[in-house]
């Protein structure tokens, strides 16, 4: 018999398979809305540009699964390391 999931709220981080419910333990945090206002963010060539706050959590985490009702990232999607790297270490 298969194993059936709790829930559909998965981590949208590249690699990681968390489910919301899989581990009590484990926070998870939704995306900003894409309508939200824009912030003036400074990118890899040192401009400031107004950027959506959406966007630049999709870049940071490499976020390639298809949108659902829920997106967002477990806790272990927000680790970053010292070179400025995020990863999920589940």
């Amino acid at each position: 018999m298969a194993v059936r999931k709790k829930s559909n709220n998965h981590c949208s981080v590249y690699g990681c398979n968390t489910y919301y419910f899989s581990d009590k333990s484990i926070s998870f945090h939704q995306l900003p809305n894409r309508n939200e206002p824009k912030i003036l963010h400074k990118n890899n060539f040192g401009i400031e540009e107004l950027v959506d706050r959406r966007r630049i959590w999709e870049i940071v985490l490499k976020l390639t699964k298809a949108p659902f009702n829920f997106k967002g990232t477990c806790y272990y999607g927000l680790i970053k390391t010292e070179t400025g790297t995020v990863f999920c270490n589940t």
